[in-house]
């Protein structure tokens, strides 16, 4: 038989049914399967799912898929995996967050992760607004709002606009040789292990290098728990505060458990140098509970960062930093370690006095506060303003002169005077006296309760009193001397009238 390119029909080669290819007919053609006396059925395989439709297994009509995508057509993306579509790997991971998200399932048409409490995004990755991630230093205890023992004093400090920050809170806990501090710890979102920060400012020429830390716990940990390898003696470490530092790490980490009240007591022995010691002092800022990432309680089946980024970012927290200033990658991290420490995000609780909107900084969660207003929520002047209302604080604006700083009362503005200084600004002489800032008595004979501050000019004699210091009389009346006391002639006083000198 010869070829008939007409009909289709090649010599030697048999006519073979729909679908049915070979040159003896005894196969499938590309795109078909199940080779029976009927010919072959052709293959429903997706095509965004399969490579340049290469049709499937002429036995078992599976279909070649992309690599994440799976069924016998390839009309499925894998578990963990969305988005069909004509990209070379078929599907997308879902990538939901290892700390916002409750699992890494998504859904397979639009990919939206399955979110926890106050967090949004496709992968849970974004708090709904009104809500915040905790940063890594959310646990932290200013000094200053602790229990000092022995001479220890609380310190205020107030910000110099245009400068810097490099402490936390409102001031320190300045701190003596055999002094102590107990901080209050009543919060933990989680049992697991963190490391303790003390920060703080040296005041002496040396580091103070002996200090004991205490952890004073309500009870044994439960031996089941995440705490169950805690030794008693991990509760007594030391810590060395180091000059030309601004923060110790305590060593080894501490366990803490969710639910429990715990006591972390600084105890300051005698500084410990050559030199003499009096007055040794430090202060000390705030101590901060930084969870340890290793037993944070996130999905391991991928790490946010690689390890060393892990601990630079770590680091990061350590010291005072502000939240513009932190890199993209480490804000990332933290997201993940602080929902999945809390569970959740946490609602801003912006106060609705001190602050412009309820809504916060998604990371951190600090509020938009009204002028001279502080605190994460806005609920209290900042050092140096008073008055906590609707139009925010007002500047304390103690006088440079006659107050000892410019701390003023939060409530009432009254500044902190020197001696013989008056006013809620400090900002005159005490009653009866006049020069400001250098008061001294007003020399008024006993006639007037006041001068003016600039002159020492009395004001108001009385008596029948006239002159600058009350020490003429008016209408040409005699003055005379009345004294109270006969034996030695003291406390005696002018008066101007019709009598005469005289000693009762």
């Amino acid at each position: 038989m010869r070829s008939d390119p007409f009909n289709g029909l090649v010599a030697g080669r048999c006519k073979c049914k729909t679908n049915v290819g070979g040159s003896r007919c005894e196969t499938c053609e590309a795109g078909y399967w199940n080779f029976t006396d009927d010919g072959c059925i052709e293959c429903e395989c997706d095509t965004l799912g399969t490579f340049d439709n290469q049709g499937c297994n002429q036995r078992s009509g599976d279909c070649t898929c992309k690599r994440f995508v799976t069924g016998r057509n390839c009309d499925q993306c894998l578990p963990e995996y969305w988005g069909l579509s004509k990209d070379v790997e078929g599907c997308k991971p879902c990538g939901c967050d290892i700390g916002g998200s409750y699992d890494n399932m998504c859904d397979v048409i639009s990919g939206q992760c399955n979110c926890k409490p106050g967090i949004t995004g496709r992968a849970c990755n974004q708090t709904i607004p009104g809500y915040f991630v905790t940063d890594l230093d959310y646990l932290r205890y200013e000094a200053e709002y602790a229990q000092g023992i022995g001479n220890a004093k609380v310190v205020i400090r107030e910000p110099i606009r245009g400068q810097t920050i490099t402490w936390t809170g409102p001031g320190f806990m300045r701190v003596y040789e055999k002094d102590s501090i107990i901080f209050t710890v009543d919060d933990i979102p989680y049992a697991m292990s963190y490391d303790i920060i003390i920060r703080y400012e040296t005041q002496m020429p040396y580091g103070w290098d002996d200090v004991r830390v205490v952890i004073q716990r309500p009870d044994s940990p439960d031996p089941n728990g995440p705490c169950s390898n805690h030794r008693p003696e991990d509760d007594y470490p030391g810590a060395s505060l180091s000059s030309g530092k601004s923060f110790h790490i305590v060593y080894p980490h501490i366990c803490f458990e969710k639910g429990k009240t715990y006591h972390i007591k600084l105890d300051f022995p005698q500084y410990q140098v050559p030199d003499d010691t009096s007055g040794a002092n430090i202060l000390i800022d705030s101590i901060s509970l930084i969870p340890v990432f290793t037993e944070a309680p996130v999905r391991k089946e991928s790490n946010p960062l690689p390890v060393g980024q892990i601990i630079y970012c770590n680091n990061l927290e350590h010291e005072v930093v502000n939240v513009a200033d932190i890199p993209a990658q480490c804000k990332k991290y933290m997201f993940s370690i602080g929902t999945a420490i809390q569970n959740k995000a946490l609602d801003c609780d912006c106060d609705p006095t001190g602050s412009n909107s309820r809504i916060c900084e998604p990371y951190g969660g600090q509020c938009d506060c009204k002028p001279n207003v502080n605190g994460r929520r806005c609920d209290m002047c900042m050092p140096g303003a008073y008055g906590f209302g609707p139009q925010g604080c007002l500047l304390c604006n103690c006088d440079g002169q006659g107050a000892r700083d410019n701390i003023c009362d939060p409530v009432d503005g009254k500044c902190l005077c020197k001696n013989n200084i008056r006013d809620r600004a400090c900002d005159k002489c005490d009653k009866g006296m006049f020069n400001f800032p250098h008061c001294e008595l007003c020399q008024c004979n006993g006639h007037a309760d006041e001068c003016e501050d600039a002159t020492g000019v009395c004001l108001e004699c009385r008596e029948n009193t006239v002159g600058d210091k009350c020490d003429a009389c008016m209408n040409g009346e005699s003055y005379y001397m009345y004294c109270m006391d006969v034996v030695h002639l003291l406390h005696c006083i002018s008066h101007c009238g019709a009598g005469k000198c005289s000693i009762l």
